[in-house]
């Protein structure tokens, strides 16, 4: 239904339609298009984060994997892609949830989610990182050496 919605408001601002259409339907022509506007406008929201965890796998250079676990409330939002900034030892992570459609109708189940997100800590020089998620939660990890591969180490052999 969604992707029909989509191709119908598309199909209509190229003009694929305009043949069809008479001025009896002009009222259904506006329907399709504020149909397919609350699809696109749909505001995003921060993600419903119940635990924040970070995992380390055994590599190098280090690995570090934030690992995001919530609940929606319904069967109707989805996340978004990941956000991600590093500003000195902090790490920003922003996680934001968006709706299907408003008008459509949805499980009243919770549906559990988990993201996994790889942090940018290749290149890093040992120290403490903070991770900071949707600016409400807080995590620390330590990176015990520098994270860089040294290409010019087996020169002098």
């Amino acid at each position: 239904m969604l992707a029909f919605l989509v191709f119908v408001g598309f199909g209509y601002s190229q003009g694929w339609f305009s043949q069809i259409i008479n001025p009896k339907e002009q009222n259904n022509q506006s329907v399709i298009e504020n149909t397919v506007k609350s699809i696109v406008e749909v505001p995003k929201n921060p993600a419903p984060i119940e635990s924040v965890q970070i995992e380390t796998l055994e590599s190098f250079p280090v690995q570090k994997i934030l690992v995001l676990k919530g609940v929606f409330s319904d069967g109707c939002g989805f996340l978004e892609d990941p956000v991600q900034s590093l500003d000195g030892n902090l790490f920003s992570i922003t996680l934001e949830t968006r709706l299907v459609d408003p008008n459509t109708n949805c499980t009243q189940a919770l549906v559990p989610f988990e993201r996994k997100i790889d942090l940018m800590v290749n290149n890093l020089p040992g120290g403490t990182y903070n991770v900071r998620v949707n600016g409400q939660y807080e995590i620390q990890f330590i990176l015990a050496e520098d994270n860089r591969i040294d290409f010019d180490a087996g020169e002098s052999k």
